[in-house]
């Protein structure tokens, strides 16, 4: 029989195939090392397992229209199947209580099962690889942020024993490079929170402890490895043994461990005793070791393969500078290239703004847009970003980063000139010279018929200078050189109006011409941006506020 199941249909039906009673309560694994998804006993429905199975590989992703997605009963089957025995749980093909206690185990965010119609897999005997790995034995990595539960020499002596762990059997030597202004690095490693400078947003205490990308694969992310700032994370060797009596806990070590490998390019393991099994297993006291699978396939792609032995330390992916980062001192030294070492910078203890040469330097106004979207401040520059939670404060995550890499069919465009989020219906609609995209955040796709003349709407075929969505009247405003639109909803364009385009200084007074950026903040109050400065804008008395103009990169970027 060949039952065709939709995912949006009845769920009781869903259950009954898959032999589940619906409803029934999940709760956490009284092993505190091993599993606690954060959220104690909880009531799992069907569409939370359809969610792991597509999250990490398992099914194929939604399409565009979501309910054009089918799913037979035997690919579910298969699926869970699968699901298992990455899990190591019984194979029963049904979401039976031990296979939904993996909804909520601690593990990496990387996919079990990565696309057979993808290049990316590689089969060797049991073990799988993600990519075909580093073509080079020196691989440079720079230490962004930490947790604060942690102390920052006790990351770089985990990192270094982790390192030492892989290179040692893969011929690898790992140098630690602090510089973000003048070091190009292969591997940034780095903490943060929900969205944090990539599509794969972490989910808070619990569920996905960390994730990495696979070498020469994601270009402006080969290689980095993100850590969740949210887990309870500890030090192995400064607590003494694992903290038994501490609930939720998660090693840095161990962690940190798993997701190095999937930056050389392992892909996950189903054997329980690999280093790249997907699920947090509770640590032993003594070091970590890497299992058969492990070895087998640091074999196959950095033992048989010709490698370069010299000091190549180019970079296979390239990277824009950070102007805004922790800044400390720092030696690094380096042996032969059959070990791995590192040296363990001594913090200052300060937060400051360094500045490099003025085509990268935020501070010193060089930056082609700024845009406020989700309750976010978004600086672009060239091909790179910024995301700032609040005036000075990053968001979690490498910056700048390649904006292709939260918004991936952009790439190729070379500057945004203005950005802003459509009311109607919460697209963000990019602009860059005189075509602008949309991008949908339901599927967080550009729209296929993407790009589109800016004629579209009326406005000039030469692209406009900034665009916003004005919080005093939700209307939407483009302008360029002394002239400024407002958009006309209903007819589609900025055409219709006699009064359109009007003077910039008869509307909005006090503000000069040819602005880069505007924006209503999350203040309320709106702010026009050129150059080294902005000015504030009292929307109740339509003029610019006293003391202004001010520095752009003192009040928003905290440079000194």
């Amino acid at each position: 029989m060949h039952l065709v199941v939709k995912w949006c249909m009845g769920w009781q039906f869903l259950w009954a195939v898959l032999g589940v009673v619906h409803g029934a309560p999940v709760s956490a694994d009284s092993d505190s090392e091993q599993v606690d998804g954060g959220n104690g006993g909880v009531n799992l429905g069907p569409g939370a397992a359809l969610v792991f199975l597509r999250k990490f590989g398992y099914l194929e992703p939604l399409g565009t229209n979501e309910s054009e997605t089918l799913y037979s009963e035997d690919r579910v089957t298969d699926a869970i199947r699968n699901m298992q025995r990455f899990g190591a749980v019984p194979i029963t093909g049904k979401l039976d209580p031990e296979t939904i206690k993996l909804l909520t185990k601690k593990r990496c965010g990387v996919p079990d099962i990565i696309s057979p119609e993808s290049s990316e897999l590689r089969r060797r005997k049991r073990f799988v690889l993600g990519s075909n790995g580093w073509n080079k034995r020196k691989l440079s990595y720079r230490l962004e942020n930490w947790a604060p539960q942690l102390r920052q020499e006790d990351v770089y002596a985990d990192l270094e024993k982790v390192m030492r762990i892989w290179g040692d059997y893969a011929r690898l030597t790992f140098i630690n490079k602090t510089d973000p202004i003048h070091d190009q690095v292969d591997i940034v490693i780095s903490f943060g929170s929900g969205y944090h400078g990539d599509r794969f947003p972490f989910d808070g205490e619990g569920g996905t402890l960390a994730h990495a990308f696979f070498p020469q694969n994601s270009p402006g992310l080969s290689g980095d490895i993100h850590f969740d700032l949210d887990e309870n994370w500890y030090h192995h060797e400064r607590v003494g043994k694992v903290p038994k009596n501490k609930r939720g806990v998660v090693s840095f070590r161990d962690v940190a461990l798993h997701e190095l490998g999937h930056s050389l390019g392992l892909a996950h393991s189903a054997a329980q005793d690999s280093v790249m099994f997907p699920y947090y297993q509770a640590p032993s006291d003594g070091d970590p070791v890497l299992g058969q699978d492990d070895i087998l396939a640091l074999y196959h792609l950095y033992v048989t393969r010709s490698i370069p032995d010299g000091d190549d330390e180019d970079v296979s992916t390239p990277r824009s500078p950070i102007t805004t980062k922790r800044t400390w001192t720092t030696t690094t030294t380096t042996n032969e290239p059959s070990t791995s070492t590192t040296t363990s910078p001594k913090p200052t203890n300060t937060y400051t703004t360094k500045r490099g040469d003025s085509n990268q330097d935020l501070c010193q106004g060089d930056y082609d847009s700024i845009a406020f979207i989700r309750n976010e401040l978004f600086v672009f520059r060239g091909e790179y970003m910024w995301r700032w939670t609040d005036k000075g404060q990053l968001a979690g995550g490498a910056y700048p980063a390649h904006t292709a890499r939260l918004f991936p069919s952009l790439d190729g465009v070379k500057k945004v000139d203005a950005a802003f989020e459509r009311e109607s219906d919460g697209a963000i609609i990019f602009i860059s010279g005189g075509n602008y995209w949309v991008f949908d955040s339901s599927n967080q796709r550009i729209s296929s018929d993407g790009p589109r003349p800016l004629s579209d709407f009326g406005l000039p075929h030469d692209g406009v200078d900034a665009a916003f969505v004005w919080g005093k009247n939700h209307k939407t405003y483009f302008f360029k050189g002394d002239r400024y639109w407002k958009f006309n909803e209903t007819l589609g364009s900025v055409k219709g109006d006699s009064n359109y385009p009007a003077s910039i200084s008869d509307r909005w007074r006090g503000i000069p011409s040819r602005i880069t950026s505007v924006i209503t903040y999350k203040d309320g109050k709106t702010y026009f941006f050129k150059g080294q400065e902005f000015w504030r804008f009292s929307d109740a008395d339509v003029h610019t506020e006293e003391d202004i103009p001010k520095n752009t990169g003192r009040f928003w970027f905290n440079c000194s």
